[in-house]
């Protein structure tokens, strides 16, 4: 990887309802992403990735949001927003400018991201009790953890 390229580690979720449970895992997620000196890129700024957004912004770290060009609200806690043609579109820029992604939830939307960023071999950890339709069954390469210390722990390991 170059050392000069801003590492990513993608956050995906649900865009709408966001759990009190969620809201602290991304959180959480946003905090040790900066610890690793490792910013967060996502395709929304809303549910679930609101939180982990405002937490980033908190912590002085980096982010990066890519939305379609339909979507005309920018949240005032993304520090740098890239826009897409499309969702595939969208997705697949998330996916390449990712090193790996931590999955908070998330339903048809998230799972086609999950599809882009395994398809390129990068690591997706899903986390356990946040609500995702995405399971080992239907995706046998992912690895899934109940702490987010472990989900970063498995990363890095990759």
């Amino acid at each position: 990887m170059d050392l000069h390229k801003p590492k990513y580690l993608a956050v995906l979720g649900f865009s709408d309802y966001c759990s009190e449970h969620n809201k602290k895992v991304a959180e959480q997620v946003a905090r040790i992403a900066a610890l690793y000196g490792v910013g967060i890129c996502m395709g929304n700024n809303t549910g679930t990735f609101h939180y982990a957004l405002k937490e980033m912004k908190y912590v002085q770290g980096d982010s990066l949001v890519v939305l379609e060009r339909e979507n005309d609200f920018v949240s005032p806690y993304s520090k740098k927003v890239i826009v897409a043609d499309s969702i595939d579109a969208k997705h697949q820029m998330v996916a390449n400018t990712c090193m790996a992604a931590i999955v908070i939830g998330g339903a048809l939307g998230t799972e086609h991201l999950i599809d882009c960023v395994l398809q390129q071999g990068k690591s997706v950890v899903v986390m356990k009790g946040c609500g995702s339709l995405v399971s080992k069954k239907s995706h046998p390469k992912l690895r899934v953890t109940e702490q987010v210390d472990e989900a970063f722990r498995s990363i890095f390991a990759a």
